[in-house]
């Protein structure tokens, strides 16, 4: 009997670990997390309008990515100073 748990429990883990490695692979190759990352290479590269694009996308594809959101959401503050900015200047 006690073979049969450990075989059970040996089955279990396998299962679940398949299907953790599923979620992470399917999040992390998602069209909106290769949306957010490419967001993040052009927003830590100050091209802020085309990281805005990004994150844009990445949130539409997903209304539920509370990063892109919180991207988006800096990003409007930070063009919108910009903006400010450049019209002052002129």
């Amino acid at each position: 009997m006690a073979r049969g748990v450990k075989v059970i429990s040996f089955v279990l883990v396998l299962v679940l670990l398949a299907v953790g490695l599923f979620m992470v692979g399917k999040l992390y190759f998602s069209p909106s997390y290769m949306h957010y990352r490419v967001g993040e290479r052009f927003f830590k590269q100050g091209r802020y309008r085309a990281a805005y694009e990004e994150f844009k996308k990445a949130f539409e594809l997903d209304p539920y990515n509370r990063a892109a959101r919180q991207r988006l959401a800096d990003l409007k503050r930070i063009l919108g100073e910009n903006e400010r900015v450049n019209t002052e200047n002129h």
